[in-house]
């Protein structure tokens, strides 16, 4: 890892913690979450990866789910109040359209793309997360949460633009001449 990688590594580090702010709120073993999510998230970018070239979409999006399944179910089962019949259908429909086709649809550019490249797209969701919570909760995001994400965002928009440079420039150098 070169340094610059390195600086915008950091600056999304940073990111982070202007998201979470924890000198407003003070510290709290709950902060941690959230950089743990994202250290499973990378995590699961490289196995998607790797195992896409052994196994199909569907097979991947089976052992996701079984896996999601097992670790969220005593978290859901302690903390449980039964949905109502509008809610169950809300939920059905976003959970087998848009959470699987998303799913689905990860792990497909994962196997055929460059995860450098790929990666930063997945920062989309952020967009896409906060008009729905908007939508739906009528939840506004506070200043640090955009401020931070606009960070985080930049350099990882940083590191696919450098690494991408990087690849050109070597595949130019690799190229035999006349």
């Amino acid at each position: 890892m070169g340094w610059r990688r390195l600086l915008a590594t950091l600056a999304g580090f940073i990111g982070t913690i202007i998201v979470i702010k924890p000198a407003m709120t003070g510290f709290d073993i709950k902060l941690l979450l959230p950089v743990l999510s994202s250290l499973f998230f990378a995590i699961s970018l490289i196995l998607n990866k790797q195992l896409s070239k052994t196994d199909s979409p569907a097979v991947m999006m089976f052992y996701i789910f079984l896996i999601v399944t097992f670790l969220s179910a005593p978290l859901a089962i302690s903390n449980w109040t039964a949905p109502t019949a509008m809610q169950w259908q809300i939920l059905v429909l976003v959970v087998s359209l848009f959470a699987t086709s998303r799913t689905y649809f990860d792990i497909k550019a994962y196997s055929i793309g460059e995860a450098s490249f790929i990666a930063p797209f997945q920062y989309l969701r952020i967009i896409f997360v906060g008009v729905a919570a908007y939508i739906v909760f009528e939840e506004v995001f506070e200043v640090n949460v955009l401020i931070g994400a606009l960070v985080i965002i930049s350099s990882t928009f940083y590191i696919a633009q450098r690494e991408y440079s990087l690849k050109r420039r070597l595949s130019r150098t690799a190229e035999p001449y006349g």
